[in-house]
């Protein structure tokens, strides 16, 4: 669910990637893309929460939220590297394998 399906989805990510980037050097991008990342982080929270996923009750919710986000982040850069992407078979086995 929270991988790129398809070229349109692959397209959308790497604008997403480029906007990131951009803001890293331009404090006027940062608000607009906070807000967006927040909206990232409520859907790796509503389906963490749809996944149950046996979670650890030592890990505070925003550690999870925070893992979660970082593992699809790392899974969607690798989908969208120019060099050597990872096809949607992998990155979604890749995906499971570290949501569990």
């Amino acid at each position: 669910m929270l991988l790129p399906a398809d070229a349109r989805d692959l397209s959308h990510e790497r604008q997403w990637a480029a906007w990131r980037e951009l803001a890293r050097g331009d404090l006027a991008l940062r608000p607009g893309l906070g807000l967006a990342l927040e909206g990232e982080r409520r859907v790796v929270e509503q389906v963490r929460g749809w996944s149950g996923a046996g979670l650890d009750d030592s890990l505070a919710d925003d550690d999870l939220t925070d893992a979660g986000l970082a593992l699809v982040t790392g899974v969607i850069t690798r989908m969208i590297d120019t060099q050597d992407p990872w096809p949607p078979e992998h990155a979604a086995r890749v995906l499971e394998r570290g949501w569990a």
